[in-house]
């Protein structure tokens, strides 16, 4: 068995699969097996790839979920102890970009991430900062995932699935024993793909969906965390919470302040997200001072911890 699964999930892009693909086939330094994880299309519709590259697996998912469930079907179809993803129309941007992630984990790290390089709309280039929004240049050591049962939300897997994934992950790791090693090397390339979901109708999907995703998948992280891990909700975790309940505001604060057509799509899922948090997680009103004062203190700018505490003032009366 080889020791890393190199998972693309994919659906209808046939148009920039093999360019991908070609950036993986020859990285040096480590055994990997390439698996495309097809989200729900017709069986045998992607076998024309191992003409090219018979080394390369195939699976079909038989339902469409998204690429969360895309990269789920891949994790539950392979056995390699190490897992990294690649989407479908990016690119590793060197030879050793495997062998880089896998060489820096030791027997206390249980996933190597990286920034990565993305490509502007106008085609130029800029460096983006390793943050767990992203699954791009990121390996994940399988035991791990399997010991804490981490996997993608698949009742919301097109935005944000990748976020929820990644903050159980952060949740049930220490610095220490159980540890992410965070790299400056960039070994992933972010294609500019104008038909990509997140690029179409001048990124509509950025202001609509995925402020949807970001909500239910940061509600699934903690789910996961409370009610099937038992964790207990300690200060840890409520300063998780406190800085998610920021985060909310923080982007609406800096995007969309400026954008009000998006206000009230923005609005309708801060309602559905303060709810959740706060009849879920935070029970009694100490833990509601104590929350409070997490965010209050994470917040540096006079200007916008006055904000911050009018918005979630209107927020409350309004629910």
């Amino acid at each position: 068995m080889k020791t890393i699964a190199v998972i693309m999930p994919t659906y209808k892009s046939h148009k920039t699969i093999m360019y991908s693909i070609a950036s993986i086939v020859n990285q040096v330094g480590i055994d990997f097996k390439i698996y495309v994880s097809v989200d729900g299309e017709e069986e045998g519709s992607y076998d024309y790839i191992k003409d090219t590259f018979p080394e390369v697996e195939i699976l079909y998912s038989p339902i469409n979920r998204g690429p969360g469930g895309a990269r789920q079907y891949g994790i539950d179809n392979t056995k390699e102890d190490f897992i990294i993803f690649i989407d479908s129309d990016d690119a590793f941007n060197n030879l050793s970009a495997l062998y880089t992630l896998y060489s820096a984990f030791d027997e206390n790290t249980v996933a190597v991430w990286s920034p990565f390089t993305a490509q502007n709309d106008d085609g130029t280039f800029y460096v983006k900062d390793e943050c767990f929004t992203w699954m791009h240049g990121k390996m994940y050591r399988r035991s791990f995932l399997d010991k804490y049962l981490i996997r993608f939300n698949v009742e919301y897997t097109n935005s944000n699935e990748d976020m929820g994934f990644n903050s159980i992950l952060v949740y049930c790791s220490n610095e220490t024993t159980q540890k992410i090693k965070v790299l400056q090397n960039n070994v992933y390339l972010w294609k500019l793909n104008p038909d990509s979901i997140v690029r179409r109708n001048n990124r509509e999907f950025a202001w609509t969906k995925s402020v949807e995703g970001y909500i239910q998948n940061k509600i699934y992280a903690l789910n996961h965390c409370i009610y099937v891990l038992q964790f207990p909700v300690d200060f840890e975790l409520k300063k998780i919470i406190g800085i998610s309940l920021y985060n909310i505001f923080k982007n609406y604060y800096g995007i969309f302040l400026d954008k009000p057509g998006y206000t009230d799509i923005f609005t309708k899922y801060s309602k559905i997200f303060y709810k959740e948090m706060y009849e879920k997680f935070i029970n009694n009103d100490d833990d509601k001072e104590k929350v409070n004062d997490i965010e209050l203190k994470i917040i540096e700018d006079d200007a916008k911890r006055e904000a911050y505490t009018k918005w979630k003032i209107s927020l409350k009366e309004e629910n």
